[in-house]
């Protein structure tokens, strides 16, 4: 379902773009082009999002870089100062709740933007994998194989996770809509039952 809402979407966006390059050509000098330091980021963006001020976040395999408006800034070895001697790859990068609170994946944890300082904390150590956000601010996530939910409003260092136990080791991703959660393990996508908090079997792909 979400592969083919994901095709549905990219096909209106290039038919969109198509129509709009032929009512219009491309007007080079009304862009600004910037250049980011080679890094990993050419193995492919993990994540992109907009901060709470208006700041563009990119998150590479081994880079987290914004983008103020006139230059982009490295931020990776701000969150590296916390382990300097340890290997550190970065997953996503996604804003949550009512003060656009921004969260960096990585695998020594959930870290937490400071706006105040530019600063990062780890709220939730561990081995951060895809993670996602619904309408209620809730800020579902992958750690050390676990599906978990912490919620960005409330939220601080040692705030307790839910768990979600009946599920396997190899859940692979979760993906949340403004009311709905869903994980996908395997070739089954499972959905999230608030009123019993569990998940339940949704689509089997390729099933008979």
């Amino acid at each position: 379902m979400r592969l083919n809402l994901t095709s549905l979407f990219l096909t209106g966006l290039l038919l969109g773009l198509s129509y709009n390059f032929t009512a219009r050509a491309v007007d080079l000098p009304d862009y600004d082009f910037h250049t980011i330091s080679n890094t990993t980021y050419y193995g492919g963006i993990h994540g992109i999002t907009k901060d709470r001020t208006g700041r563009i976040w990119f998150s590479g395999h081994e880079a987290v870089c914004v983008y103020d408006g006139n230059s982009f800034v490295r931020m990776e070895k701000e969150i590296m100062k916390m382990s300097p001697y340890d290997s550190w790859n970065f997953g996503e990068v996604k804003t949550a709740g009512n003060d656009c609170r921004l969260f960096v994946g990585s695998n020594h944890g959930m870290m937490a933007l400071d706006y105040d300082s530019m600063s990062f904390e780890c709220l939730f150590p561990g081995n951060i994998g895809p993670f996602d956000v619904n309408g209620k601010g809730e800020v579902w996530m992958i750690r050390d194989g676990r599906v978990e939910m912490f919620n960005a409003n409330e939220c601080s260092s040692g705030t307790f996770l839910p768990s979600f136990s009946q599920l396997p080791s190899f859940v692979s991703s979760v993906f949340c809509t403004e009311n709905d959660v869903y994980v996908s393990v395997g070739n089954v996508l499972m959905k999230y039952d608030p009123d019993n908090c569990r998940f339940d079997p949704f689509i089997v792909v390729g099933g008979g």
